[in-house]
């Protein structure tokens, strides 16, 4: 089965619009990172996952004749994984923040302003720049609604 996934990768790639295609086998290898293939690794998942994961070329896309107006999602690039996070109420610092964020750092950070420990299995950081300083936030968070401007 390997040697056929990796033919068959070799194939696709040979009819054009894929910057990639990764095997299972090659999955299993790989580790998270910036680079295309940790990108992908952060995207697969062993038992839900196919024998061979596609990446597009950027901007391509596949057609499919029932519909021609499809999308795609989880490419690795820029325009689809720059995921904006918003945080609104009493322990956040108002503020537009450009240092690097993920969507794995929500839960570690809502843990965080509410003064609970986060989801035993979130990987991501406390966003502590968007955070109000210690017992600021804390009292904040013990304001009544009422009382707040």
């Amino acid at each position: 089965p390997a040697e056929v996934a990796g033919r068959a990768a070799d194939a696709l790639l040979e009819l054009g619009g894929l910057a990639a295609v990764f095997t299972r086998a090659e999955l299993a290898e790989c580790r998270p990172g910036p680079e295309l293939a940790g990108k992908v690794c952060l995207a697969y998942h062993p038992e839900r996952g196919g024998d061979l994961y596609l990446v597009f070329k950027p901007f391509w896309m596949y057609e499919l004749k029932d519909n021609p107006k499809g999308t795609t999602h989880g490419s690795p690039y820029t325009y689809d994984t720059h995921v904006p996070l918003v945080f609104v109420g009493a322990p956040f610092r108002a503020g537009t923040y450009y240092t690097a964020a993920s969507p794995a750092d929500l839960a570690v950070t809502l843990a965080a302003a509410l003064g609970i420990n986060a989801p035993a299995l979130a990987s991501g950081r406390v966003l502590a720049e968007a955070l109000l300083p210690g017992e600021k936030a804390n009292s904040a968070l013990r304001t009544p609604r009422s009382a707040l401007p």
